[in-house]
């Protein structure tokens, strides 16, 4: 009887794993995605930010619409933040809404060049 319990329990580990386990690496990967997306596109108007970051989310399947991204920025930063929540499935008939929120900030410095030095012609 015992060995039937450690099956069962080694079986719910497993199942839960095997859902649980893909869309954390998937919100792990969208948070580094998200990061370059802000050092890519750091000149763009916002809206194209929003738009690379929910192109970014659909490529590993996360349920991020433009309404859940946030775009602030200031003189040499980006700041970006994302929400979207995801309904996990942790055992047979129970269904978890897990929600997911990432922040990223980009720091951007453009180089100097000898018009910055010298002045204008």
């Amino acid at each position: 009887m015992r060995t039937v319990v450690q099956w069962v329990v080694f079986a719910l580990l497993a199942y839960v794993s095997w859902q649980v386990g893909p869309p954390y690496v998937h919100s792990r990967q969208f948070t580094t995605e998200l990061e370059e997306v802000v050092r890519r596109n750091h000149a763009e108007p916002q809206a194209v930010v929003v738009e690379r970051a929910v192109e970014s989310a659909q490529s590993l399947d996360l349920p991020l619409t433009a309404d859940g991204v946030t775009v602030r920025r200031n003189e040499h930063h980006t700041y970006v933040d994302a929400t979207y929540t995801k309904n996990l499935q942790v055992l047979p008939g129970f269904t978890y809404a897990w929600t997911v929120t990432t922040s990223v900030d980009g720091y951007t410095v453009r180089p100097q060049t000898a018009s910055d030095v010298i002045g204008p012609r």
